[in-house]
């Protein structure tokens, strides 16, 4: 999913859970703060399954993770990582429901997991497989 498609799902209420917990100001935070235009990739963690939400923007001096606060109301934490990659492995497969997975490691030390099956839902993971194939080309 796009980012202008996770927007427009948001406002338009498509993932009215996603518009009740707050994501409108996450919406409007990114685009104050950085400017949607400098948007490269963008990858939504869990968007569609019962696990917790995280939000990652790609942008050309880092990342943006964006995650709910546990046990509050539509807090959330805005933690941007401005290490350079490192390294990038990104398993694949001849199918894009098999699993795709995206390990990237920082000159910091920190990595992240990006993997199409336990990220969405049986009904997503072909399409969160070509997520993870932008991201590995943005990153």
């Amino acid at each position: 999913m796009t980012y202008d498609d996770f927007k427009t799902k948001v406002n338009t209420r498509t993932f009215y859970a996603l518009y009740n917990d707050g994501y409108p100001r996450v919406i409007n935070f990114v685009n104050d703060v950085y400017g949607e235009e400098n948007i490269k990739a963008f990858y939504g963690k869990n968007l569609v399954n019962e696990l917790d939400v995280e939000l990652f923007f790609v942008f050309e001096k880092g990342i943006l993770k964006v995650s709910k606060q546990k046990n509050a109301d539509s807090d959330f934490v805005y933690d941007f990582m401005k290490s350079k990659v490192n390294k990038k492995s990104l398993i694949t497969s001849r199918y894009l429901s098999n699993p795709h997975v995206l390990t990237v490691l920082f000159e910091n030390g920190e990595h992240i997991v990006f993997h199409n099956k336990e990220d969405s839902n049986y009904d997503w993971a072909s399409e969160y497989s070509e997520f993870i194939l932008e991201l590995y080309k943005a990153l």
